[in-house]
């Protein structure tokens, strides 16, 4: 800001912005020399972190939180949210043997937690449901339907789902880039979403994914059935006699959803 808008002049800056005019100099001169300068402040006074001090227990924190810890749904991103709580955390870390002493306080420990990344936040699409008696059966039914077709010919099985709606514009969303691109750093509003759908084939592990300015809805779903076929070339469709379908049954492709049945009926038909 410094360089762009005072044209390198620290005092400068400290008039327009109110920075001080020493943290600027300084800040200027570790941008045209390299050096990053630190105080030594630090050295002698103030305690270490927690995971400094005991770095083999940080380890096994680190472990316990990656056990329990999902994806973003949004793909913005590497970890999303966590389920282990600061409470669970020294409980576990407790039966590993470590003592009290070497533990830290319950407020400590949720810190200590969001420094590592691992937020305490419940992911609603992948939150875990109460187990039901047909739970089995279900997973029963869908290794027979893999058996069956890994053995006959003829058969493609293909995974689907929509994720999030993504907004369309330069919002800046955590990521890298090689050139000099300029985002928002505010989603100052939005004139255009995308929905993704993907379909996974389970044989081959090729993606492909659909974007829809739509909702999530049963004719989107069916569309992007409808794109993904007519992408393939002649020889793998006459390749192709039965389509199995893995998806969740939402309100959107239930079985029970006859715009849905109807639009997979008449893709079949076709």
């Amino acid at each position: 800001m410094a360089l762009k808008y005072c044209e390198g002049n620290p005092r400068l800056a400290e008039n327009i912005f109110g920075w001080g005019r020493e943290n600027v100099k300084v800040g200027l001169a570790e941008k045209r020399t390299g050096l990053i300068c630190y105080g030594a402040q630090s050295t002698f006074s103030g305690n270490k972190r927690w995971e400094d001090r005991h770095p083999e227990i940080a380890e096994a924190l680190r472990q316990l939180a990656e056990a329990h810890a999902q994806q973003d749904p949004t793909f913005r991103t590497m970890i999303g949210y966590t389920r282990l709580t600061a409470a669970e955390a020294i409980k576990q870390l407790r039966s590993q043997g470590y003592s009290d002493e070497q533990l830290p306080s319950l407020s400590s420990m949720a810190g200590i937690l969001n420094r590592m990344g691992y937020r305490l936040r419940t992911v609603i699409n992948a939150k875990p449901q109460k187990k039901i008696p047909e739970t089995d059966a279900i997973f029963d039914n869908i290794k027979q339907k893999d058996a069956d077709a890994l053995t006959t010919a003829g058969i493609k099985r293909l995974s689907i789902d929509c994720k999030a709606t993504v907004k369309i514009g330069n919002y800046s969303r955590g990521g890298l880039t090689r050139g000099d691109y300029k985002a928002c750093d505010h989603d100052m509003g939005c004139h255009e979403k995308y929905t993704p759908c993907g379909i996974v084939d389970e044989d081959t592990g090729a993606l492909f994914i659909n974007f829809g300015s739509s909702y999530k809805i049963s004719d989107f779903i069916i569309d992007t059935i409808t794109a993904w076929w007519e992408n393939l070339t002649p020889e793998q469709r006459w390749a192709i006699g039965i389509i199995q379908i893995k998806m969740d049954n939402g309100p959107e492709s239930s079985g029970i959803r006859t715009q849905f049945l109807n639009r997979l009926v008449k893709f079949a038909d076709q």
